[in-house]
């Protein structure tokens, strides 16, 4: 009985030290299937149905700050959720600030808030849109800052005498992406962004005497 035993426990090692030794190849990314930007809904699927859509944070806004709230889930009552977050950490949340003692301070001239920073939020949030997107209208992609159209770019390109936006913050399912006329670049370089959504990163190389390429990983 021992002798069979010291068989079957040698016989399993050697199976498993062949199952280590192999080979088990480098992982495979599955691109092109971005859950963030490239949706496709029935054309008469109401606008507040999210099925099918990317829904952006309605703390988005905040994130330059560090005022955002990760506490924005979606309420449906009297429906079954099909999965939820499960954790043994405890959060909390700060629901009022009382900044007056803070202004009393010498030196403290005021507070800001997202309020106060248009300028920053526009810049991290805006996205540039179809060719016959308007010249400006409410991003509802992000729930936040502007949609801008090619009329706007040419014209910026030709207040600042500059041939090309680079720009990033958006997932492009090959890493780069062109608008406007080739007036504007998105250039995104996080792979697999969320670990999810399968596209390519891509890095713009720009030589010496201006012109660029791109690096695709």
């Amino acid at each position: 009985m021992r002798g069979e035993t010291r068989i079957l426990f040698f016989l399993y090692y050697k199976i498993s030290e062949i199952s280590i030794d192999e080979p088990v190849g480098e992982p495979q990314l599955e691109h092109f299937t971005s859950t963030q930007i490239y949706h496709d809904v029935p054309e008469d699927q109401p606008a507040h149905d999210p099925v099918g859509r990317p829904i952006m944070h309605q703390s988005g806004e905040k994130h330059v700050t560090g005022e955002a709230l990760y506490s924005c889930d979606l309420q449906y009552p009297d429906m079954l959720y099909m999965a939820f977050v499960c954790s043994p950490v405890a959060a909390g949340t700060i629901d009022y600030v009382d900044i007056t003692e803070a202004l009393e301070l010498p030196g403290v001239v005021s507070y800001i808030d997202h309020n106060d920073i248009c300028v920053a939020l526009d810049l991290m949030w805006s996205d540039p849109g179809a060719d016959t997107c308007c010249n400006w209208q409410f991003n509802k992609l992000r729930n936040a800052s502007w949609m801008f159209g090619t009329e706007t770019v040419k014209e910026f390109c030709r207040l600042m005498n500059i041939d090309l936006i680079v720009r990033a913050h958006e997932v492009c399912r090959n890493g780069h992406m062109f608008y406007c006329d080739k007036l504007l670049c998105t250039v995104f370089s996080a792979p697999n962004y969320c670990g999810s959504d399968g596209n390519c990163a891509s890095v713009m190389k720009v030589s010496a005497d201006l012109t660029f390429s791109f690096i695709i990983l």
